[in-house]
């Protein structure tokens, strides 16, 4: 029972996906989620390309429903001042009881005056926290600065 009830939250979770099961190995096609705060205002979305369960789906034991790998991931944490802070890799792994992303792979990420990459990282969702493990290079844009001398004609 408590099997059967991890995959239906799995599955809530999910949103819209169309699973393909090949013996051992369960995938979905074009996946995405998202996490609202307590007034209902959207707080993170997720999509990928595909995800990948370990074993049958309909098999899994409670430890390997909350671990699936993302392929082509894409995290938007969305500000209360509609700025987005966007991230994507190639490939992650998504702690489902968590809200976790993590990987060794490159992570590519932005917003509104920087840009930059990684290699490793983790990232809490729900509370919006995003650790870089190394190579970490940060490009921050130049705004144009106001002119403070006036020119008298």
């Amino acid at each position: 029972m408590k099997a059967l009830l991890t995959i239906l939250l799995l599955l809530g979770m999910l949103g819209s996906l169309s699973a393909q099961m090949t013996g051992r190995r369960s995938s979905a096609q074009a996946f995405s989620t998202f996490g609202l705060d307590d007034s209902g205002n959207l707080r993170w979305s997720l999509e990928g390309d595909s995800i990948n369960f370990k074993g049958n789906i309909m098999g899994l034991k409670e430890e390997q429903a909350r671990i699936v790998t993302i392929r082509n991931c894409r995290a938007t944490m969305h500000g209360s001042n509609h700025r987005q802070f966007v991230l994507r890799t190639p490939s992650c792994n998504l702690l489902m009881a968590l809200r976790e992303l993590k990987s060794d792979s490159v992570l590519q990420f932005s917003t509104d005056g920087f840009e930059g990459s990684c290699i490793g990282y983790d990232v809490n969702l729900e509370q919006r926290i995003l650790r870089l493990r190394s190579t970490v290079h940060i490009i921050i844009q130049r705004q144009a600065a106001p002119n403070l001398f006036h020119e008298k004609p």
